[in-house]
């Protein structure tokens, strides 16, 4: 393989996703350039029974494997990672992003319990690979969607990241705790993405001394109460430029007006905006729900409709509402306008066939009609 062209031979090892493949790959190939082993380790999913032959391929290598990973993916469920074998992967002075993986909602069963706080046990795993690489870790993602998560141990992850710029968090709080103690968020914090714990993740941001100004937010489905994300957006929302809401997690009279709300506080510099609804039909309103000054320099919007066939039976579009709305005033300096229908475990498919444009000829003249988004 040393023969083929580097860009196939960069596709041959991206399809490489099993770990005794992984492997093999890294022992057979021994006239690999430098810059293939380097590919083939930049990024590196560790699981519990992975994780063995991983290390084994470390210490067999005469490579510096652990200097070439930059993104590592840590799967924590359903076993947990031998702490002995994950210290070992601790040297790596490269380590851009760190992404921790726990059982997804659609693993869940019927009775089954949210698992206990899993992040809690690799905290001091997270620490050490801060040590040592402090400057160059950027990204974090906690994606914990079945996970009973700690604050205490989220405040403790996040203010040990000190060149954090961009923050997932994807989990469960069930109670909102005590107010929690000040603490200083000292990363350069730009991109902040919540699922399933804004409520309380917002709540304490509100306490630190220096707000984060973020640049991107996205926040999932919206709790009970989303005063605390509005007043976040209004201490901290000045220097957004990219929004992305999903008023999913509620029913729909009640997402509808949660949505209202937060629109009438979005700040005047936004230029992309996304989200993610019930409905089609809501779609018009929604867009005329963002304030005209908030607009100016509103450059794409996207919306994502949850696809599901109850819904979709139900969903009686108005596409001469939508080629209404698109044609506001606000709407002049839009670019680009993208529209997605979103079943569960499958891809998002475009809903700006050609039949619908011929629906909506004011925005077809104007070409902001794509199907394929250049903002993700």
């Amino acid at each position: 393989m040393d023969a083929l062209p580097q860009e196939l031979v960069d596709r041959i090892i991206d399809s490489c996703d099993d770990s005794r493949t992984f492997k093999a790959c890294g022992l057979v190939c021994k006239r690999w350039t430098y810059a293939t082993r380097s590919h083939l380790f930049n990024k590196l999913t560790v699981c519990a029974d992975g994780l063995p032959h991983i290390v084994d391929l470390i210490d067999d290598s005469s490579s510096p494997i652990l200097s070439f990973i930059q993104n590592l993916t840590l799967n924590v469920a359903p076993d947990a990672l031998d702490d002995t074998l994950l210290a070992r992967l601790h040297p790596c002075p490269n380590l851009r992003r760190i992404t921790v993986l726990g059982r997804d909602a659609n693993q869940l069963r019927s009775g089954d319990a949210m698992l206990p706080d899993q992040l809690h046990a690799i905290q001091s795993h997270l620490r050490s690979w801060v040590a040592d690489s402090p400057h160059s870790i950027s990204s974090l993602h906690l994606n914990l969607p079945t996970t009973s998560l700690s604050l205490e141990t989220i405040m403790g992850v996040i203010t040990s990241f000190p060149c954090l710029r961009v923050l997932h968090v994807e989990g469960f709080l069930a109670h909102e705790p005590a107010p929690p103690p000040s603490v200083k968020l000292e990363c350069p914090l730009q991109t902040l993405s919540v699922q399933g714990c804004g409520k309380v993740l917002f709540s304490w941001l509100l306490t630190l001394p220096s707000v984060p100004a973020l640049s991107s937010l996205s926040v999932g489905p919206f709790d009970d109460d989303v005063k605390p994300l509005i007043r976040f957006i209004q201490d901290a929302g000045s220097g957004l430029r990219s929004l992305k809401l999903d008023n999913t997690g509620t029913s729909w009279d009640e997402a509808l007006s949660q949505t209202r709300d937060i629109l009438q506080h979005i700040p005047q510099g936004l230029q992309h905006f996304s989200c993610q609804c019930y409905f089609a039909r809501e779609i018009p309103e929604i867009l005329l729900l963002l304030p005209p000054e908030a607009c100016q320099r509103l450059r794409s919007i996207k919306f994502i409709v949850s696809r599901t066939q109850a819904v979709a039976e139900r969903d009686e579009v108005s596409w001469a509402d939508f080629d209404g709305a698109l044609a506001d005033p606000r709407f002049k300096g839009l670019l680009e306008f993208t529209m997605h229908a979103s079943e569960t475990g499958k891809n998002h498919v475009s809903m700006m066939t050609e039949e619908v444009k011929v629906l909506l000829a004011r925005a077809v003249a104007r070409g902001i009609l794509v199907r394929e988004s250049t903002w993700n």
